[in-house]
């Protein structure tokens, strides 16, 4: 009885141990969370200035990754310090196939609203070769373009307008700061904002009482994810 006392104290000393140590690493793992989105958040800008004021297209090959590289430069930019990320799908080639923490939004509700029948058809197969041009975002610094994703992810986008629910799904809302490692509803995560800043938001407060990933002031305000 006295050996498994002395083994369930061990056992507690060693899972606050870690959390302290996991706590303490945290500061500057999500500091350099915070430097790689500002990197790509600025990378975004430049490629939206050399391309008649767009931003990426919702397309695969090459995809928002490879697209933006020359001005970011080092792979592991796309790293949050804090995750260990999965790889995307086989198919994907150089800095689309690299791992990767982060994921761009994909501006669905705009698109939806903007496009043709047969574009939008274009749009949900990742044909439509467009991004979205900067000026159609009207609240760049309160609209979300790069968050964390989950770690498991592989997306490349946050669809909004095709069902999938990403917002809700695909992203990491709790990646820093939690109160517990193993408590998911606390933290918060780091989000570039289509204005180039980087913002820190609690768990989901991206989401509501305005969804920051949609454009259109009728997505934003009656959002009805849980």
């Amino acid at each position: 009885m006295e050996l498994f006392i002395v083994l369930g104290v061990l056992a507690m000393l060693t899972t606050t141990l870690l959390t302290a140590m996991a706590l303490s690493r945290e500061p500057g793992q999500h500091i350099g969370c915070a430097n790689n989105l500002r990197q790509l958040g600025v990378a975004m800008l430049i490629y939206s200035s050399e391309n008649d004021g767009m931003f990426p297209p919702r397309m695969v090959r090459p995809s928002w990754p490879a697209r933006l590289q020359p001005y970011y430069k080092d792979l592991l930019t796309l790293r949050c310090p804090n995750d260990i990320p999965a790889l995307p799908i086989p198919s994907l080639v150089g800095a689309d196939s690299a791992p990767r923490s982060y994921i761009i939004n994909g501006w669905d509700d705009y698109f939806r609203t903007t496009l043709s029948i047969s574009d939008w058809i274009d749009f949900t197969s990742h044909q439509w070769p467009f991004g979205i041009p900067e000026q159609s975002i009207p609240r760049p610094s309160q609209t979300i373009a790069l968050g964390e994703k989950i770690t498991e992810s592989s997306n490349l986008n946050v669809d909004t307008g095709l069902g999938n629910d990403d917002d809700l799904l695909q992203v990491e809302y709790s990646r820093h700061f939690r109160s517990n490692p193993a408590k998911m509803a606390s933290g918060g995560s780091n989000f570039a904002m289509a204005d180039g800043h980087v913002v820190f938001l609690k768990y989901r407060s991206a989401l509501a009482p305005t969804n920051l990933w949609y454009v259109t002031d009728l997505y934003r305000t009656n959002w009805s994810g849980q």
